[in-house]
């Protein structure tokens, strides 16, 4: 929702930034099939994602999701509050900078936990602290 009580879209996944010291960040919202049909599994989550690129071969970046920066959020609750209007406010998700991968929160869920070798089972939820003056959430389990 923005500045103005509007919505603006829906929250398809979280972009994840990984520093050079293994932490992981949100750092943005991830908007748009682009971001959404990655999150569908197996046969069907493939022929959706294969469709969804087939049917725009025209642009450059179809595969490339809708981006809202974190530094822009005043509010996490039910909702998502950003402090600026919304025209404008959505642009393609830009390329992460030198020495830091991008992830997705998807990319996380699910993944196998082991310590010292042993399956110990799948992560199924992420929890989040804030870091007000960094402008971004830090993963911390």
């Amino acid at each position: 929702v923005d500045a103005d009580g509007m919505m603006v879209c829906n929250v398809d996944d979280l972009e994840l930034i990984e520093g050079a010291g293994g932490e992981l960040a949100v750092t943005g919202i991830l908007v748009g099939a682009a971001a959404l049909v990655p999150r569908f599994s197996g046969r069907l989550g493939s022929w959706l994602r294969e469709m969804w690129v087939s049917l725009g071969v025209q642009y450059a970046a179809r595969d490339v999701p809708l981006h809202l920066p974190l530094d822009l959020v005043e509010h996490v609750g039910s909702d998502v509050r950003i402090r600026v209007p919304r025209e404008g406010l959505l642009d393609r998700q830009p390329a992460s900078g030198p020495g830091t991968a991008q992830r997705r929160m998807d990319d996380l869920l699910g993944m196998d936990v082991v310590r010292d070798g042993e399956r110990l089972g799948h992560v199924l939820d992420v929890r989040l602290q804030p870091r007000k003056k960094e402008s971004r959430m830090l993963v911390v389990s």
